[in-house]
């Protein structure tokens, strides 16, 4: 709002604190400041009179909503000095100063008479009020000298103009400073100091009787302002309830006469019951008949709105008195919680440390009870459990999972689930996180030692076992194993770390069972006594590096022959075999089929072709060589068809395929289908 303001004119100018006033600040020798605080309905109101060579003025700023009212004083009449809306009675005080009597009507009317004390220049009570700030560990008496003074400050704008924001801006850091010095000293002593004998409680109740002054905060009124009516709640409970529990009263907690009176002035607005412990300084749990009675009584002798408190009391009397009955319910039960051990147990049973709906309300305990009795309490001691169980996790973790199953250890978070339970407060987040992972990290150590331990016993049992042919069998010819059964049929594989190890372990003896069974293996092969099945179970893998797949290609060789042999022998009666002759029948021959490459008795092909219905004969090519021989194929079932072929003997005494007459050029040497007329793509019909 702007300021105006006509010569001559009393007005009522009213500022917020961010207007302007285009005065500039002179302060004559012979000005005189005088500075106090008065009690209205609207709240404490701080009012400064300049008395100076150009009249008189007055500065009145009312602290609950940071009004400012700047009225010219006019001169005397009859012990009256007019203002605008009102008038102002000035008294001398013998110690200096005036006692103030201001009568205004509408919004203004109602104040109190009060006390003008002379004060220095406005830049004068700026510094005294910063530099009493410095105090950061003010006493309450302290604090009220503190408070009055910056209560009683004039407007900023009555600094000279280079020093307004500066002096304003460390008033008020140091102000806002001070007090929560001065809340936290009082909370710590609520919460600290020694109550072990008489003379401890008595000056104990002395000291917060004296901090629990409701006038006694920063801006003039403790109840109804929240940033100061909770510190305000959580010492005073915690002082009443400490005095209890050492034998002391909490009732001598409360202020009597003058002192109670003074509280009920400090409310502003209409009496609520939520500020009623507040102005009495006693927590309801405490409170009985006789203590609602004793304070009707005081309040009767007060002034300020005491027919209003009276009714309140005595209207809520009934849900006071069961509100300290469900008060002192739930304060034994959140003590019982917090006495608990901290143990996982404790934490499954009791549901993370909570009290259930059901509790409550049989106790008639609501939410905003609940809330104001336990102060954040609970959240406190599960934040302890959960710190206290935080260490325990390891330990609870591997006792549970030293005996656990395959099963267990691939869910393992299922043991956390049984250990902690589903907890719905945040407190316990951290821990079920924690316990998750440290579970799936022991889980994976146990199953990786368990796993170890059962690779070393594999590779020991072969590294101990006997170097016989059922020894090959079982063992797997002491070849490094690469999978290892976890359970229940599964196959992990091994790191190649542990498979390298023990490759190098097992290489030596590996090479012993080659040799001390090689022999052997080559005779069971060959042994024509056996099925193919059975012979072939003898051999090792032939795909492998090394001296056993050296061996393994030797055994299935061996194997193969003895096949061919069963099979020639089962073929002495075909026509083809007979014409061969058993000397040259057992000559061999290469074969190759779709890149795969054998070598068999020619008896054998002779076998295999007459088995599909081609009589063979095999002609000297030369009379002068007996290296190179004719092939003639006939077809007993398309007589017109024919195949004719060249094979030659070479140094190693194998026959190979030389030619095929008229063969088409996809039928190379390479490809040979000779063994296998009938899939080579060769038009039969054509060859004669």
């Amino acid at each position: 709002m702007i300021s105006i303001r006509i010569k001559g004119a009393p007005l009522v100018v009213a500022l917020a604190t961010t207007t302007f006033i285009s005065t500039t600040p002179a302060w004559a020798e012979d000005t005189e400041y005088f500075s106090g605080v008065e009690q209205c309905p609207g709240g404490r109101t701080s009012t400064m009179l300049e008395r100076g060579p150009d009249g008189d003025r007055l500065y009145r700023r009312t602290y609950f909503d940071n009004r400012t009212q700047i009225l010219d004083v006019g001169a005397e009449e009859n012990g009256v000095h007019p203002i605008h809306n009102g008038e102002l009675r000035l008294e001398p005080l013998p110690e200096g100063g005036y006692r103030a009597d201001i009568k205004m009507s509408w919004n203004d009317a109602g104040c109190e008479p009060f006390d003008l004390k002379p004060a220095g220049t406005p830049l004068e009570q700026f510094a005294q009020v910063i530099e009493a700030t410095k105090n950061l560990a003010p006493s309450a008496a302290e604090m009220r000298a503190m408070q009055m003074a910056h209560e009683a400050l004039p407007p900023y704008q009555l600094l000279p103009e280079l020093d307004q924001t500066k002096l304003s801006r460390d008033e008020a850091d140091g102000y806002s400073a001070a007090w929560k010095a001065f809340i936290a000293a009082r909370t710590e002593h609520a919460q600290n100091a020694p109550l072990d004998t008489d003379e401890d409680r008595a000056a104990f109740v002395e000291f917060m009787r004296d901090s629990f002054d409701t006038q006694l905060a920063p801006r003039g009124f403790a109840l109804g302002d929240p940033s100061w009516s909770k510190p305000f709640d959580v010492a005073l409970r915690v002082a009443a309830d400490r005095l209890a529990a050492a034998g002391g009263d909490p009732t001598e907690l409360r202020p009597e006469g003058e002192a109670l009176c003074a509280n009920l002035k400090s409310i502003v607005g209409y009496p609520r019951l939520e500020m009623l412990e507040g102005m009495v300084v006693l927590p309801a749990k405490y409170w009985n008949r006789d203590i609602s009675q004793a304070l009707i009584d005081d309040v009767k002798s007060c002034d300020s709105n005491a027919d209003s408190w009276i009714k309140m009391i005595a209207d809520n009397h009934a849900r006071l008195e069961d509100t300290a009955v469900a008060r002192t319910w739930l304060e034994a039960r959140i003590a019982e919680l917090a006495a608990l051990p901290q143990t996982f147990e404790t934490l499954r049973e009791t549901q993370g440390l909570s009290i259930s709906q059901e509790e409550l309300q049989a106790q008639s305990v609501d939410r905003a009870l609940f809330d104001e009795i336990d102060g954040g309490r609970m959240a406190k001691h599960r934040q302890a459990l959960a710190d206290a169980l935080q260490p325990q996790i390891v330990a609870a973790l591997t006792e549970r999972l030293k005996d656990a199953t395959e099963d267990d250890l691939l869910y393992s978070s299922r043991i956390c689930e049984e250990m902690i339970g589903r907890q719905r407060f945040r407190e316990y987040d951290s821990l079920s996180r924690d316990c998750g992972a440290e579970a799936w990290r022991l889980a994976n150590e146990i199953r990786e030692s368990r796993m170890r331990a059962n690779y070393e016993a594999m590779i020991a049992e072969r590294l101990e076992a006997p170097l016989t042919l059922e020894a090959r069998g079982q063992h797997h010819w002491m070849m490094t194993p690469r999978n290892i059964e976890t359970g229940a049929g599964v196959l992990t594989a091994v790191p190649d770390e542990w498979a390298a190890e023990a490759e190098r372990r097992l290489a030596s003896r590996q090479e012993e069972l080659i040799a001390a069974v090689s022999a052997e293996v080559l005779a069971k092969a060959g042994d024509d006594t056996l099925n193919s099945g059975e012979r072939r179970s003898y051999c090792p893998p032939a795909n492998i590096e090394g001296a056993l797949g050296k061996l393994g290609q030797e055994c299935q060789a061996a194997a193969t022959a003895a096949e061919q042999r069963a099979e020639l022998a089962a073929c002495q009666d075909s026509p083809s075999v007979r014409a061969l002759g058993r000397k040259l029948g057992e000559e061999m021959i290469r074969l190759e089929h779709q890149g795969e490459v054998q070598k068999a008795p020619l008896g054998y092909l002779a076998c295999e072709l007459d088995k599909q219905g081609i009589q063979v004969s095999f002609d000297k090519a030369s009379m002068f060589s007996s290296s190179e021989r004719r092939i003639s194929m006939e077809f007993r079932d398309n007589p017109d068809a024919a195949l004719n072929a060249t094979i030659t003997r070479g140094d190693d005494k194998v026959w190979t395929l030389n030619s095929i007459d008229n063969a088409p050029a996809a039928l190379s040497r390479d490809g040979l289908c000779i063994a296998f007329p009938m899939k080579c793509g060769l038009d039969l019909t054509t060859r004669n």
